[in-house]
């Protein structure tokens, strides 16, 4: 049965026969009963252990659930993280560092979608800490199905998909039972210096309260679903993102969609304020705006036609020395895996080229680099990247650059619009 149900599932949210997903395994019993569901799945091209190297046994335990995923004829790899003695915010900074090196090992193999063991109790108890802290109605729409890249810039490219969100805890467990499989219990599950474990507890003797979330969740679903419709809409019709990364609106936009264009400009991953943002909002709509910050991004009305323009920040690359702010150091080398430019562009190709701001650049320009420069808004030009060769300078600005040619470098702009805003769901 569930395996049925998982292959119904996917046919759904992964609609494209042609893509491919890996499974984040950790030996528990709800990735567990998602592994041996989907062993013989024709998308499957691998599975991924995180051995977080926090405490003594890790490795043991990593490679007795390797040797499991293995058993099934599975391609499987561990990955370490080098958690440097960490020793505060522990749950969250590897539940980053996991997601980090999963999601660069989906990038060097062309996978898209990582599968994670997400079940129905993880929902409720989600919802439940969200209410404790007075979530918005957002916020109560839950976990969702598809999420692309939550942690901003390392999932750039890669689309956690949660087949499992309806399917309870104790039918996971009982599809193992029948299976005859074993699971390793995380110790942390059983220590109530953890929020979750703590929501887990109090929800387990209410069932009526598990219930109740589950409903209120799914009435928000579908509000945020109409939303994001209209924020489709608006997207379409009224903003234009060319090859470089170069947002141009039109019109002042609705709040929750200014949100997603700042972050998709500034390559951030932070959260903004939405407070911030209505005041802005507001400023836009003055005439005596002509610029902002907000988010890592910069908003400048459009000296040459109706509407504005969002880029970088330009101080977050130039810096600033009245007001010590150093410079970004966005040097980096090209190697043949695909890797992150300040969370805005994603690029590989041979060695010997290599990539820094045109900031960083400036002083070894020639004139007719500063002529290709100029053909960019004022706004962007010092947080474009530049391409070198041997240290010369070959190319100015992200270009969709044929994946035959010696290197490739593209926008991560629109890709993470379309995705994060959900243009699958234009009428």
């Amino acid at each position: 049965m569930l395996a049925a149900a998982l292959t119904d599932k996917l046919k759904a949210l992964l609609p494209d026969p042609a893509s491919r997903f890996a499974i984040a395994y950790s030996g528990g019993g709800d990735s567990t009963a998602l592994l041996h569901a989907l062993k013989g799945h024709p998308q499957l091209k691998a599975v991924y252990i995180v051995d977080h190297n926090l405490r003594t046994g890790s490795r043991a335990e990593a490679e007795q659930a390797r040797d499991f995923a293995k058993g099934l004829g599975l391609n499987v790899q561990i990955l370490t993280w080098d958690n440097q003695g960490v020793t505060s915010a522990i749950q969250e900074r590897a539940r980053t560092a996991r997601y980090a090196l999963m999601s660069a090992a989906c990038r060097e193999t062309g996978i898209e979608y990582l599968l994670t063991g997400h079940h129905q109790d993880d929902q409720a108890e989600t919802l439940f800490m969200r209410f404790d802290k007075n979530t918005g109605w957002r916020g109560a729409a839950g976990i969702a199905e598809m999420s692309y890249a939550p942690i901003w810039p390392q999932m750039a490219l890669v689309t956690i998909a949660r087949p499992l969100l309806e399917t309870p805890r104790a039918d996971l467990q009982a599809y193992n039972r029948q299976h005859g499989l074993n699971w390793a219990e995380d110790p942390s599950n059983d220590n109530t210096d953890f929020e979750r474990v703590r929501a887990r507890q109090y929800l387990a003797g209410r069932p009526h309260m598990r219930r109740d979330l589950l409903e209120a969740q799914s009435d928000m679903q579908t509000g945020l679903k109409e939303e994001r419709l209209y924020l489709v809409k608006f997207l379409r019709d009224h903003v234009k993102i060319n090859e470089h990364g170069i947002i141009t609106v039109c019109e002042l936009c609705p709040p929750q969609l200014l949100i997603h264009l700042l972050r998709a400009a500034s390559g951030e991953g932070r959260q903004i304020c939405r407070n911030k943002v209505a005041r802005l909002l507001e400023f836009m709509g003055t005439a005596r705006f002509t610029s902002a910050t907000l988010g890592g991004a910069l908003i400048r009305r459009n000296p040459s036609e109706k509407g504005f323009i969002l880029c970088r920040d330009l101080v977050a690359v130039t810096g600033r020395k009245d007001n010590n702010i150093a410079p970004l150091n966005l040097h980096m080398q090209f190697t043949d895996k695909p890797q992150i430019w300040d969370g805005r562009y994603v690029f590989h190709g041979p060695s010997g080229y290599s990539l820094d701001s045109a900031h960083a650049m400036r002083e070894q320009m020639s004139e007719m680099d500063v002529k290709r420069l100029r053909d960019h808004p004022a706004a962007v030009r010092q947080t474009l990247p530049v391409v070198m060769k041997d240290g010369e300078i070959i190319a100015i600005g992200g270009q969709d650059v044929d994946e035959s040619g010696p290197y490739s470098l593209k926008s991560l702009i629109k890709p993470r619009l379309d995705a994060t805003v959900g243009k699958d769901l234009t009428p």
